[in-house]
């Protein structure tokens, strides 16, 4: 997969680093889902043997720490390799799977 193909296939994603890593945010309702979600997200690393940094994010008051950021690139290649557009097609269809959970909860 191309750059370019990266707003078609993998729109919440951005490009960082003059090309060379990719990056989502995941907004989730509080600190304890967040925590919940970078657990998900390091077994998905596991699985794929591919290790993103994965950051929690917000404000910096307990109740506002919910954001899950996720930073994929390859270190030997110094850019992006095809595992970092699996880990992301991944993390995509977990999140969307974690979106009709919530849409079936309310």
């Amino acid at each position: 997969m191309t750059h370019s193909a990266l707003p078609q296939h993998h729109p919440e994603w951005q490009l960082l680093d003059d090309g060379r890593r990719i990056e989502r945010v995941f907004e989730t309702k509080n600190y304890m889902s967040a925590l919940e979600f970078v657990q998900i997200v390091g077994n998905v690393a596991v699985n794929s043997a591919h290790f993103p940094d994965i950051h929690l994010e917000g404000s910096g008051r307990q109740d506002h720490l919910k954001n899950v950021r996720v930073v994929s690139w390859t270190p030997k290649l110094k850019g992006l390799s095809y595992e970092d557009f699996m880990l992301a097609l991944k993390l995509d269809a977990v999140e969307e799977q974690r979106q009709k959970g919530l849409d079936e909860a309310r």
